[in-house]
């Protein structure tokens, strides 16, 4: 199998922004992977056995960057312990020049360096050439787990339901995984490690997941996934993770998470990814139903924002008496304003979910006193209506309905409003329906 063909099965699971985006790194790990001796040996016969190779060659990648990483901060610690015990600053110097050889400095850059004593180069400057180097081997890392999260899942994928348990043990992907789900440098690299483990773990059936994994790991996940103390991204794999293990811990959590916010101000950006799972696994799991209460009344109307985008995605679960508090009694203009965009761009409504729709629309248009949440819902429902006019699912009887029980609505608005941006608003979108119908 050609190395375009092995391009092709890295980058299929990508979007393009991804692979416009990553270009340095795919083209890093494929060069990498052509230096592999496995790949020297013999080229993979199918895609499947490309799938096992990438799976293979990552994980293997994986160990010798964690590897890489480990030696950058030996040696830091010792080229420090070396410094510090210096007696004169022609020793330091000497010190600080055998390190640079080791960060990979030639010859040539040596000499440099040398001439540099006198001007710049210090130890600040042989901190922050470690730490380049450290960035950069942390960020084909985190690349590196998330590429082989995809691929694990792949080789699972194809194998019957019965046998991905045993072949899940053989990977021993816990066993490469659990230092990393609690590294301490670069978050995005605990945060991929968490991303890689649910990626692979969602292809078990559910009913052995939790027991593939160890009891130590799964303490350390919902510790994560509990805990503010942790940064935001850790904690929002953490709790997608979770969900995938234990929904009993998951419930547990969100309850937790929502009945006390965190203090730090970076706690809504959480708590916001709790709802969207809380969304989630509606249809799946209604006793988490009892949660929504919680949810609704978060203090942050960010995270009800949030909330009304995840509930409106939701194709399996009637989330209408939801949607319908946040649109028309939620206290904040802003997440009102936000439900009816979710409700016309998300939602998308059919069948006798657009009877409700209209009616919601309606009440809306007659009653909404905030400028800013009406203007919106105006525009949403113009928006709402011309997608129904394309749509040739949708009955000419229908699309009159609407007409007949909007154009009364935005004609007293174009009379009677106090804001005249209210007034010319509605007048647009009177024009645009009475077109479109």
């Amino acid at each position: 199998m050609s190395s375009l063909s092995m391009r092709a099965i890295l980058e299929q699971d990508m979007q393009s922004w991804s692979r416009r985006l990553h270009r340095p790194l795919i083209e890093a790990l494929l060069k990498d992977l052509e230096a592999w001796p496995e790949m020297r040996a013999s080229a993979p016969d199918s895609e499947e056995d490309a799938v096992r190779r990438w799976s293979r060659f990552l994980r293997h990648h994986v160990e010798v960057l964690h590897g890489e990483i480990d030696q950058l901060h030996r040696q830091y610690a010792v080229f420090m312990q070396r410094y510090d015990g210096s007696a004169t600053g022609e020793e330091r110097q000497r010190h600080m020049l055998e390190y640079a050889a080791q960060l990979g400095s030639s010859a040539k850059e040596l000499a440099e360096d040398r001439k540099a004593f006198s001007r710049w180069f210090d130890l600040d400057a042989l901190r922050d050439r470690m730490q380049r180097r450290l960035a950069e081997r942390e960020r084909r890392m985190a690349f590196a787990l998330r590429c082989l999260g995809s691929m694990v899942a792949r080789e699972l994928l194809v194998l019957d339901r019965s046998e991905r348990g045993s072949r899940w043990h053989t990977m021993a992907l816990e066993e490469l995984l659990r230092p990393l789900l609690a590294y301490e440098g670069d978050e995005r690299v605990a945060e991929a490690a968490f991303v890689c483990l649910a990626s692979s773990l969602r292809q078990l059936p559910r009913g052995i997941r939790l027991v593939s994994v160890s009891d130590a790991t799964l303490q350390y996940i919902y510790r994560a996934a509990m805990e503010s103390r942790h940064g935001t991204r850790i904690q929002r794999a953490a709790l997608a993770l979770l969900a995938e293990l234990s929904m009993d811990s998951f419930r547990i959590v969100v309850r937790k998470r929502l009945e006390r916010p965190g203090k730090r101000s970076d706690d809504i950006f959480v708590r916001r990814r709790v709802v969207a799972l809380l969304a989630a696994y509606l249809a799946q799991h209604r006793e988490l139903v009892e949660l929504m209460p919680l949810a609704l009344g978060d203090p942050s109307p960010y995270v009800r924002q949030g909330l009304a985008t995840a509930l409106a995605r939701q194709r399996f679960a009637d989330v209408r008496p939801w949607l319908a508090q946040l649109a028309r009694h939620d206290d904040s203009p802003k997440v009102r304003a936000a439900a009816w965009v979710a409700l016309a761009r998300e939602r998308k409504p059919a069948g006798k979910e657009r009877e409700w729709a209209l009616d919601l629309f309606c009440d809306a248009l007659e009653q909404e006193q905030d400028p800013f949440a009406l203007r919106v819902a105006l525009v949403m429902a113009g928006e709402l209506f011309a997608r129904m006019c394309a749509d040739n699912s949708v009955r000419p009887a229908e699309r009159e309905a609407w007409q007949k029980r909007l154009l009364p609505c935005l004609k007293a608005l174009h009379e009677q409003a106090d804001s005249l941006l209210i007034r010319r608003e509605a007048a647009r979108v009177a024009e645009r329906i009475w077109v479109h119908g």
